[in-house]
């Protein structure tokens, strides 16, 4: 079910309105969840998640970071199995690497594995829009399709997306459920909850800054879930370190989280 414009987008200008110094550095465009602990200076970020299967760990995703004056290096590795005993039912491997300039994706270049099934994936820019190449083969998408990330503003504006993993591309909607308090790396936050619908469904947790404190996979029984476990920050390669700020924020050690950081978006 659709919510009212006003309602859908008081949470996204919240969001943005907290980013208003690092879009500035970007030209105006606006890139949310990655940026709370690069907005403190030019540093290489790290986010961790834990990847649940009704609520047991299967597997990991790490998102590391790498702004550099109007580039921001992205890389995302997953690595998810199920298994009973000495059987392992389902794999997923996946690792891309990203190239953002000013807010826009360059060029991607990916490899997965989905349980036997393997993609190589490379997605480049183009003058009238994007270039994917899945195994050899070729095909051309409009400006009006962009590669699907979910801690970016295209998502608030576009409705068709490619797949970063597969062979796929997506027509997706995307509602405002609401707000709550969600613990997150031993805080306590207030989570923005978004739900795509369509050829992908799934819900998303965004903090006030847009970093992702959670994602629920809303096609797949029992339920799969990522949950932001850690953060880290130290200076981008390249960079001069007296011209950083930077961060490596642990936990409150008396809040038992095993000295996991906490995510900029939870300070207060």
């Amino acid at each position: 079910m659709s919510v009212g414009f006003d309602r859908f987008e008081r949470p996204v200008r919240a969001i943005r309105m907290r980013r208003t110094a690092w879009t500035a550095r970007l030209g105006g465009a606006l890139v949310l969840a990655w940026l709370p602990l690069a907005a403190h200076g030019e540093v290489l970020s790290r986010f961790d998640y834990t990847v649940l299967r009704d609520g047991e760990p299967i597997g990991t995703h790490r998102v590391t970071v790498s702004p550099a004056g109007r580039n921001i290096e992205v890389e995302e590795q997953s690595d998810v199995a199920v298994t009973f005993g000495p059987v392992t039912f389902y794999r997923m491997a996946h690792l891309r690497r990203e190239l953002w300039r000013d807010g826009v994706l360059e060029t991607l270049v990916a490899q997965t594995d989905k349980n036997g099934d393997l993609y190589h994936i490379e997605i480049t820019r183009e003058p009238d829009g994007y270039k994917r190449v899945v195994n050899g083969r070729t095909e051309r998408f409009p400006p009006s399709v962009k590669p699907l990330a979910l801690w970016h503003e295209d998502l608030f504006t576009y409705t068709s997306f490619l797949s970063p993993v597969e062979d796929k591309t997506f027509e997706i909607s995307i509602d405002f459920v609401g707000a709550e308090k969600l613990e997150s790396v031993g805080q306590s936050v207030n989570a923005f909850i978004y739900r795509l619908s369509g050829d992908t469904n799934r819900e998303v947790w965004y903090d006030a800054d847009g970093l992702i404190l959670k994602v629920r996979l809303l096609d797949h029984s029992p339920t799969i879930e990522y949950v932001l476990s850690a953060t880290s920050a130290a200076p981008s390669p390249g960079i001069q370190a007296e011209a950083v700020e930077a961060k490596s924020v642990q936990a409150n050690s008396a809040s038992g989280a095993n000295g996991a950081a906490v995510p900029a978006g939870a300070r207060r």
